[in-house]
Parts: structure tokens; sequence; C-alpha cells
């Protein structure tokens, strides 16, 4: 007598957490209004297994989402410039790049990974520092939780800031746009050589994909 079905794209959270038994928790939005569930088993370990087999979907859903919209825009713009100018060999931008999306993933090639700390937006924990796995690709930078119960990517084009700060150690700082507000990451490795390391690999793909954007 009821029905809901949830597409993979629009979730905008995953969560597994625990209060006295399991508990997924989805959010997702539906036009204008956001959502929230929580979904559990009659066992921990059911949950966990309905938690691992959702999670790698909403993941890859996020990511072909942003690198198809970011494909579809510039072939957009790529017809339209060959049209109105007669750019010859135009389409020639755009092959490599589809290509690329089905040779090695949605993502593409992993350029960089490696385990960062992460400093926590909220302010109330008493280990600010989190570890995270990230992956470095042309297209953004990914990361997710050791149980990858918490996962993000960052496409390269949302980055409005990219700088390197010394406080104690050296920390990386990420501002990207999503949607209509601003986030920010501050990201170190476990030393300031490796920080560097990561900022010098990233701060071309930032510039490129900022250039592409304006050409555009």
């Amino acid at each position: 007598d009821h029905q809901k079905f949830i597409p993979l794209a629009s979730i905008s959270e995953l969560r597994l957490e625990r209060t006295n038994r399991f508990e997924i928790l989805v959010a997702w939005e539906e036009g204008s209004k956001s959502e929230q569930h929580r979904l559990r088993a009659d066992s921990d370990e059911k949950t966990e297994e309905w938690f691992t087999a959702v999670k790698p979907l909403v993941y890859e859903a996020e990511a072909v989402q942003s690198v198809f919209i970011a494909a579809a825009t510039r072939a957009c713009l790529m017809v339209l410039r060959i049209s109105t100018s007669m750019v010859p060999h135009c389409d020639n931008k755009i092959i490599p790049h589809h290509a690329g999306v089905h040779t090695t993933g949605a993502l593409g090639e992993i350029l960089k990974k490696d385990e960062l700390e992460k400093h926590a937006t909220c302010k109330f924990i008493l280990r600010p520092w989190q570890k995270r796995t990230f992956q470095l690709y042309e297209t953004g930078l990914a990361y997710y939780t050791d149980k990858q119960d918490h996962q993000k990517f960052i496409p390269m084009a949302s980055i409005s800031e990219l700088r390197l700060e010394r406080t104690n150690r050296f920390e990386i700082l990420v501002t990207w746009e999503d949607g209509s507000k601003s986030d920010q990451h501050r990201l170190r490795a476990d030393s300031d050589e490796k920080t560097e390391e990561w900022f010098t690999v990233i701060k071309p793909l930032v510039y490129e994909a900022r250039s592409s954007s304006l050409s555009e």
C-alpha cells in the first residue's frame, strides 16, 4: 500500500550508526527539500551487509554524475563553438576524455593515493584530526574512512581556493563550492614533505580545471 524509490544519484549522505543497534542513515534530495530515513535489518550483521552493498553504488553514482555532467557541458559548448565559429577538429578535444571514462572507470586513473588527516568540521571533538584514505584523480579528489562508512568526492572544477599554510605543521586548505554553499577542509600528511608533495600535485589540476571552465 506504500512504495518509494530513491535514486542513488539523489543520496547526499549515507552513514552506519549505532545506538542500541546498527542503523543506516540515508539522506537524499527530493526537489527543493531534503529527506532522511533510518533503516535497520533484524540483525546487526544484516544491517552491515546492506550498508556494505549500498555504499559503493552511491559513491559510483555521485562520481559518474559529476564526471558526465561536466563532460556533457563540455560537449554542448563544443558543439556550439563549432557551429558558430567553425573551429576545425574541435571534436578531438572530447573523444580522449570520453574514452578515458570507459577505459579507466568513471573517475579515470588514480594519480595519487595515500592516507591523510582531515580536520573535523565539528568543533566539539576530542581528536579533531581524523585519518581518511584519499585518492586523487584528474577530475577530483575522493576520500573515505577505513570502514567506508563515510565518503566524499570533490570535483576539481568546484575548488575555488587551494593554499599551503603552516601552523605547527604544513596544512593544505581546500575550499570548494557545493551548490549554494562553500565548504573547506584542512588536510595534512604524516610529514611536511608529503603534505607539500600532495599540494604540488593537486594545484596544477585545479588550475587546469579552472582554466577549462573559463575558456568554455
